[in-house]
C-alpha cells in the first residue's frame, strides 16, 4: 500500500528529497545559499509539498496522518474529511502566497 507499508528508509528518502527540491528552486530564483532568507525559502517551499503529499496519500488510501495518529475514512468519516479539508486549506493558502510572490517578483523583480 502506498506510504503506509513503506519502510522508514523509503519514507526518509521521500521526506528528505522535498527540502532538496525546495533548495534547488530557491537557488534557481537567485537566493544566496547562506542566511536566513535561504532557510526560510526552503521551509516555505517544503510545506506545500508535504501537505500535497499527505493529501494524495490520504485520498488514495483512505487513511490520513493527523496529530501523530492516522484517521481512517471508514472508521471516522467526519475526522477524515475535516483533516483533508485542513490540509487542503493550508495547501491553498501556500499556493496563493507562492502565486502572490511570483506575480510580485515578475512585476517588480526578485531583488
Amino acid at each position: 500500500m502506498l506510504w503506509w507499508d513503506w519502510t522508514w528508509r523509503h519514507k526518509l528518502i521521500l521526506v528528505a528529497t522535498m527540502p532538496v527540491v525546495a533548495a534547488i528552486t530557491c537557488l534557481s530564483l537567485g537566493f544566496p545559499p547562506t542566511g536566513g532568507a535561504f532557510v526560510g525559502g526552503v521551509a516555505f517551499l517544503t510545506i506545500p509539498q508535504l501537505c500535497g503529499w499527505m493529501l494524495y496519500v490520504g485520498l488514495r488510501t483512505g487513511r490520513i496522518q493527523a496529530r501523530g495518529d492516522t484517521v481512517s475514512r471508514a472508521d471516522a468519516p467526519f475526522g477524515f474529511w475535516f483533516t483533508v479539508t485542513s490540509y487542503f486549506a493550508v495547501f491553498i493558502v501556500y499556493a496563493g502566497l507562492l502565486l502572490w510572490v511570483a506575480i510580485d517578483g515578475l512585476l517588480h523583480g526578485f531583488n
